[in-house]
């Protein structure tokens, strides 16, 4: 029974610092990253850190890993049960606007090129989020519901535009929706006129 309650703790923990961590990133990219301060937000010794992970880029890296998982999970579990491309893409788009504006922090995991300056970093988030919205685009395409000739692209450029500090800023105060519409995004991922 205490080794359940130790795993939980242990558990409740890391997703505290992981959480302090994708926030701190967010707020000032890695060359401003200091472990202390996740170790003062979280509450606890900046040695408890380093018991889970082992340096300042380890937990970097696994800060934006989770953050990706987390994107992903959100755009996957909201669009599951659409089985028509022409709606499938603009549900995804919509819920990854909706959980960056809700959840800022994660915005690192489709930043992560430029958010680490130096220090390369993961590269798996960036591109895992990427590839489930260039899967969606291609469906989108291929049904004709999509008027893009680079998958790749069309994903790239709307993970960048949702995941841009002025873009949440605008969803923030506009509401999500009417972002979406003023930026242009309602219009790339909607069927095309026949």
């Amino acid at each position: 029974m205490e080794g359940r309650f130790v795993d939980r703790a242990r558990k409740g923990r890391v997703e505290a610092i992981l959480v302090a961590t994708m926030t701190l990133l967010a707020e000032g990219g890695y060359d401003r990253f200091r472990v202390d301060e996740v170790a003062r937000r979280v509450g606890v010794a900046k040695g408890t850190i380093y018991l889970d992970f082992p340096s300042k880029e380890g937990l970097a890296e696994a800060a934006v890993k989770d953050a990706g998982v987390r994107l992903v999970a959100k755009v996957s579990e909201a669009t599951a049960k659409i089985t028509d491309p022409a709606e499938r893409l603009p549900a995804a788009v919509q819920t990854a606007a909706r959980t960056l504006v809700e959840q800022p922090q994660l915005a690192i995991a489709v930043e992560c090129r430029p958010l680490f300056g130096a220090f390369q970093g993961p590269k798996q988030p960036c591109d895992a989020c990427k590839k489930v919205l260039e899967k969606m685009v291609e469906e989108a395409r291929s049904a004709r519901s999509l008027l893009s000739a680079e998958d790749e692209i069309t994903a790239e450029a709307l993970l960048g535009l949702l995941s841009r500090p002025a873009w949440r800023a605008l969803a923030a105060e506009a509401g999500v929706e009417e972002a979406l519409r003023r930026a242009g995004i309602n219009e790339l991922v909607a069927a095309p006129s026949r």
